[in-house]
């Protein structure tokens, strides 16, 4: 066996602490988070203007759908410990125990069940459900941003515009609140997580010999890649457009602005001050580090490109040694 390079090690590291704070945190803020969900779901009903669909529907679709790929990987390690699965069985345990495996099939077994019940399989359910649900939060506040829009381009009233900005406003600003309060932490977790198992499983797939790998583990490693990428793209897309329907708000505004034959410019000089500071209020925050805007998706994106394309220029200058090699005879 080669040796296990340094990166794969530490991303591989980091996939599990990030996870495990994950359960840690979901299970310490469970009740704030179920009352950031309660309160935008009694917002988002209250409004006229947004269409009539049952979003907890969706949620929970949405968990389901995030089970599906756990549970087979769940019901494919089982199947590990029958007879004749020995050798896929020691080298699953060598690149989930960083190169360790036992003599004993049994013991490799239930090392392997435990390690991952505990922890691979709880990280897909988990990260498959943070990303469903921030995607469902993330979509009742665009469509409570685009209640305010809508409402918006129906005043003609220049203090009656002034009147409805000030009612939504203070409400959409205290739904942002909530989801930071509850949300936030959790939500640059989840980045670290994604990003960090981008990074361990392109790297495992860069470097493994994929012609003596079990073709079960590659296409489930492939799969995961997959769903990590669209996971981090909805997830991110989704808070962009939360942020895109407030700069709609805000054009809307000057608009209106610019239009009016009113002479009350204090007025007007007012709604544009306040239009100009509604996008970065609404802004989707991680952690109190960054905003989910446009530049950050143009930057993850650039990062990740980079990476995949350092890794292909070292495999083909064979830069570095495969991680699993072909046995003896």
């Amino acid at each position: 066996m080669g040796t296990i390079p340094v990166g794969l090690t530490f991303a591989a590291f980091c996939t599990d602490f990030f996870s495990i704070t994950i359960r840690v945190t979901l299970l310490y803020k469970r009740h704030s988070i179920l009352s950031t969900i309660t309160y935008l779901q009694a917002v988002y009903s209250s409004l006229e203007h947004v269409k009539n669909s049952n979003k907890m529907s969706q949620l929970a679709l949405g968990v389901i759908i995030s089970c599906t790929f756990p549970s087979v990987l769940l019901w494919y390690t089982v199947t590990l410990c029958y007879t004749g699965n020995e050798k896929i069985l020691k080298h699953y345990i060598k690149y989930v125990i960083f190169g360790w495996s036992a003599d004993n099939k049994w013991i490799n077994c239930f090392v392997f069940v435990i390690v991952d019940h505990l922890l691979t399989l709880q990280q897909h359910v988990l990260s498959g459900f943070l990303i469903v649900l921030f995607w469902y939060l993330f979509e009742l506040l665009k469509q409570i941003i685009g209640s305010f829009l809508f409402t918006s381009q129906q005043e003609n009233d220049l203090e009656d515009l002034c009147k409805a900005y000030l009612k939504y406003s203070k409400t959409i600003v205290n739904c942002i609140s909530s989801v930071e309060q509850s949300l936030s932490l959790l939500l640059i977790l989840l980045y670290i997580y994604m990003v960090s198992t981008m990074f361990s499983v392109t790297t495992y797939l860069m470097r493994a010999n994929l012609s003596v790998s079990p073709i079960a583990m590659v296409a489930s490693q492939i799969i995961l890649l997959l769903v990590i990428i669209i996971g981090f793209y909805v997830t991110s897309f989704q808070a962009k457009a939360v942020y895109d329907t407030a700069i709609k708000v805000k054009n809307c505004i000057y608009e209106m602005v610019s239009r009016s034959d009113s002479e009350d410019y204090d007025m007007k000089c007012l709604l544009l001050t306040m239009a100009e500071e509604f996008p970065s209020r609404v802004a989707i925050k991680v952690g109190g580090l960054f905003y989910l805007k446009r530049s950050f998706l143009q930057k993850t994106t650039s990062g990740i490109l980079t990476y995949a394309v350092l890794l292909s220029q070292l495999e083909q200058q064979k830069v570095f040694k495969q991680v699993f090699e072909s046995p003896p005879p």
